[in-house]
């Protein structure tokens, strides 16, 4: 009886750190989706200043002055940042959990068996995988 509440026990807090772990993953995601957010929105106050810019410079069939310059600069430069951000999102969103240690250390005696899920080695009476949480045959 002792054996399946620490098998639970474990199982639980495999879960928990699984949650954890996505709770943290989302907080970084969006994090950087709202530095994104910023970037895009000055990228498009950028852009608007530029097509003015260049708008009035036709108009008036004039060579493009250095502020101009600076505005098309800093444009190219943003476009730099806001591709650094989405991959940044793409690469945390590609990550997979990897399972830590089980919160509950076990003294394993006897036969033990591997989850067939993590290959974490665990007594063979084991019904959930103290590492990852799955439910052992």
């Amino acid at each position: 009886m002792q054996d399946m509440f620490d098998n639970a026990k474990r199982a639980a807090g495999a879960m928990v750190g699984r949650a954890a772990w996505e709770a943290e993953k989302t907080q970084r995601i969006g994090a950087i989706q709202r530095e994104l957010g910023l970037l895009q929105r000055e990228r498009a106050a950028l852009l608007d200043q530029l097509a003015g810019a260049v708008s009035d410079l036709s108009r008036r069939g004039e060579a493009m002055p250095p502020a101009l310059k600076a505005i098309a600069d800093r444009l190219a430069a943003m476009e730099d940042e806001v591709k650094r951000a989405q991959s940044a999102i793409q690469t945390i969103q590609a990550e997979k959990y990897q399972p830590t240690a089980a919160p509950y250390a076990v003294s394993v005696a006897g036969p033990e068996k591997a989850c067939p899920t993590c290959g974490a080695r665990m007594p063979s009476s084991a019904r959930f995988c103290s590492a990852c949480g799955a439910r052992l045959a």
